[in-house]
């Protein structure tokens, strides 16, 4: 039995991708990491409607809440939250602007932790945390910045944080 240089080829091109769609096939099989690509899906979560809820203790006209342009981080400006008891409470929906459904997972503010006086409180968790957001849907954080009324303290103390709402895909 003769067999030709191009069934050779022919065989051992085919024996390759035998090989190679056997390893994808192990891989897949013992890899504990699963992923699906899809096509023309974004996940896209951004801030609108802001606003100054209520004020005590601070000039409202210069406190302020502010979206940046690309719609992805907040703004703050309070100036002399120095008195005990002075606060601010402000508003700002969360909108699934993406193609496939979000879950908000948490919302955290980083940069309290070193302040003495100042508090950062999430008002309505319970209203949006494990929510799934479909695309065009949102959900109104409310939040409090607060000079702690039980400390008699004044100190100048500026901060600067940020507040990250953790999102994932929801499935």
């Amino acid at each position: 039995m003769f067999i030709s240089k191009h069934e050779k080829i022919f065989i051992i091109i085919f024996l390759l991708l035998c090989a190679i769609f056997c390893l994808n096939i192990g891989y897949a099989k013992t890899s504990d990491k699963l992923e699906f690509v899809t096509n023309n899906k974004e996940f896209n979560i951004i801030f609108k409607n802001e606003k100054v809820i209520s004020s005590f203790g601070v000039d409202q006209s210069k406190t302020y809440i502010k979206i940046s342009s690309d719609m992805h981080n907040i703004f703050i400006n309070i100036p002399d939250l120095e008195l005990p008891g002075a606060n601010v409470e402000f508003s700002v929906d969360v909108v699934n602007k993406g193609k496939v459904d979000a879950k908000i997972e948490s919302v955290v503010a980083n940069g309290f932790e070193n302040s003495n006086v100042v508090k950062f409180i999430i008002l309505n968790k319970s209203d949006y945390i494990n929510k799934i957001l479909q695309p065009g849907q949102s959900a109104t954080i409310n939040f409090k910045i607060e000079w702690d009324e039980k400390l008699n303290t004044l100190v100048d103390e500026t901060l600067n944080f940020n507040i990250e709402v953790n999102c994932s895909q929801a499935i």
